[in-house]
């Protein structure tokens, strides 16, 4: 054999041996398992490979899946065969996320988590829930973003422990824990939570209803709720026999008794109990396609199947992890293939519709003779000068009060709360409304206690008020809003997005708006900065008031607002910009955009404007 022959062998050698050894024994501090690790959950070594045929089995008996009863124990299943590929070959969050340009699948999976977090608007220091956690992943992440106590449930004992032990080896234990139960009746007691999400989980119920009720039951009144849902988009043909290939493939490979249409979610989500915020398919654009790391990964499913048969047959693997390694690219095929933007007549599946749902506060209907509610927003009623803290709420007393401070606010917006001095929301409601008026300047604000006497009750007939607390807003004399039962964060969204007409921050309503304004400040040399949000966005309120503050005090540079939400040219605006996270506050300047900024911090915001304004910002 000559030296270049053995050179050849020895370098075809030593890269296999280096492949092996990363593939099959290295490092799992990033996906969380090696492939010498692989195993079959909680299932014994040498009963996986009839564990994967009967759970193959079972979509081979249409009735079986018809049971509900019968579902938990084959997910339950599931989850044992292929929790240890998932996180060898995935990582830790086993869900997609729309791919973002210029950020690694990581981080984009990231993103992905906290914007649901994000959405149900929780401080450090709530309790929350994750209903479906798997290992674990989405809750680290969210459990870092928001510093909150995050619960996760789980029917697989195996993934427990999996949790338990990412939990702690990223010292996270203190705000993560991990609960073993059926989420369809779950171990907690009525309103226990903050907020509550779930990531492509709530797909393996049986009837979706029963996790939502379940959900609904274990939220405090007044609580958000966000999942992102695996759902059939209305393209998808029951007849078309390549349509239903593709669904039975994607079912069979994810255990799903039955993937459901998008219109469904709504009218179940409803059916429960639950308001409905927000609803959006994010698998279309602006965002980019969750299903490109399948097609990338080919190499990589072939190579991991190699490894995966190699380990199998020397009995390192169990028997059966072939199966189902195989299982699982044979889905990914049908997954790609179900995307309805892969191509136009392959519009059977999509992933990620992901409803807000809002647990609304109890109402309760106006009675009489009740003990009395207490207006005033503190027990400390009066300043130092004497006045009521609550002065800038006005208390009306009859329909012609009330007539008269409508017709006195002329165009400004007037918020009225309708109260009853029994209503322990009313009471709970009343001292943010006191301190949003103290902010929101350019507002009125009203209270109506409905069963004060019988003036104010036939006031409340008038307006067809029935349960407190009600909201109801106005603007020259005509009422454009109203609602029920609305906590705190929704009751500040409508109010700064139906009052702020008045402010020096410009509302645009499409991309001429944009353009136009940009146009009329090409020469001036100011900055402008554009906040781009969504409506119930809960960052994207509570950051609107520093932005409000700002145009009154930065005069050299003129600020606007737009909500993607509004309409078809917002949202295309918003694609255009590749805005995927808000808020973003983009800054533009002589007609070009010099810059952007991500987030809702007060100070990193400010500390961006003087930048792009060219003064100098030591951190």
């Amino acid at each position: 054999m000559d030296t270049v022959t053995l050179i050849c062998t020895a370098g075809f050698i030593i890269a296999g041996g280096l492949y092996w050894f990363v593939c099959g024994f290295g490092s799992a501090e990033v996906k969380g398992k090696r492939g010498i690790d692989l195993s079959g959950g909680s299932i014994s070594r040498e009963k996986v490979e009839d564990k994967y045929k009967q759970y193959w089995s079972f979509f081979l008996r249409p009735k079986e899946i018809e049971k509900p009863d019968k579902v938990p124990a084959f997910v339950d299943t599931f989850y044992n065969l292929v929790t240890d590929i998932y996180e060898w070959g995935w990582g830790q969050s086993f869900h997609f996320s729309p791919s973002i340009p210029g950020k690694s699948h990581k981080d984009a999976t990231r993103l992905h988590e906290e914007m649901a977090v994000d959405l149900i608007d929780v401080k450090s220091g709530d309790k929350i829930l994750d209903v479906g956690c798997g290992v674990g992943g989405p809750m680290r992440a969210i459990a870092s973003h928001s510093k909150a106590n995050v619960v996760g449930i789980t029917i697989n004992e195996y993934q427990v422990k999996r949790a338990k032990a990412h939990n702690q080896k990223a010292g996270l234990d203190s705000l993560c824990e991990v609960v073993c139960g059926n989420f369809l009746k779950m171990p907690f007691g009525d309103n226990t939570f903050d907020g509550a999400y779930s990531i492509e989980a709530t797909c393996h119920a049986p009837k979706l209803e029963e996790v939502y009720s379940e959900i609904f039951r274990v939220l405090k009144p007044g609580s958000m709720y966000v999942s992102y849902e695996w759902v059939t988009t209305d393209k998808y043909v029951g007849e078309n026999s390549e349509h239903i290939e593709i669904i039975q493939g994607i079912e069979r490979g994810d255990a799903l008794p039955g993937l459901r249409s998008y219109d469904e979610i709504s009218q179940i989500a409803k059916k429960v109990g639950f308001e409905i915020v927000k609803e959006k398919d994010l698998a279309r654009p602006p965002s980019n396609p969750w299903w490109t790391r399948l097609k990338m990964g080919r190499f990589a499913y072939w190579r991991n199947h190699l490894v995966v048969t190699v380990l199998s047959a020397l009995g390192i693997a169990p028997k059966g992890t072939v199966d189902v390694h195989e299982m699982l690219f044979v889905t990914a095929d049908y997954l790609t293939r179900g995307d309805p933007f892969s191509s136009p007549y392959r519009t059977s599946s999509t992933l990620s519709l992901f409803p807000t749902l809002h647990k609304p506060l109890p109402t309760t209907t106006l009675q009489s003779g009740h003990k009395k509610f207490v207006t005033k927003a503190t027990s400390a009623a009066t300043s130092k000068k004497g006045k009521s803290t609550d002065e800038r709420v006005q208390q009306v007393h009859s329909i012609e009060e009330f007539d008269i401070a409508l017709q006195t606010a002329k165009d400004k917006l007037v918020v009225v709360e309708f109260a009853a001095s029994h209503s322990k929301n009313s009471r709970k409601i009343y001292p943010f409304m006191v301190d949003l008026s103290r902010t929101c300047n350019d507002v009125e604000f009203v209270l109506v206690m409905g069963d004060e006497n019988e003036k104010t009750k036939a006031l409340c007939e008038r307006e067809k008020i029935e349960k407190v607390p009600h909201f109801s807003f106005y603007k020259s004399m005509e009422k454009i809003h109203e609602e029920e039962g609305i906590g705190p964060d929704e009751l500040m969204g409508d109010v700064l997005y139906y009052g702020d007409n008045h402010s020096a921050v410009i509302q645009l309503h499409s991309r001429e708006d944009v353009e136009n304004l940009i146009q009329e400040h090409k020469a001036d040399g100011k900055l402008l900065v554009l906040d781009v949000g969504l409506k119930h966005c809960g960052p994207c309120v509570k950051v609107y008031p520093t932005v409000l503050k700002l145009s009154r005090q930065m005069e050299t540079a003129v600020f606007a607002r737009m909500n993607g939400d509004e309409n078809d040219s917002c949202m295309q605006f918003l694609k255009d910009m590749e805005v995927v996270e808000v808020p973003t506050f983009l800054f533009i300047r002589d007609g070009d955009i010099c810059g952007r900024y991500v987030g809702s911090g007060k100070g990193e915001l400010i500390g961006e404007i003087l930048r792009y304004q060219g003064v100098r910002v030591t951190y």
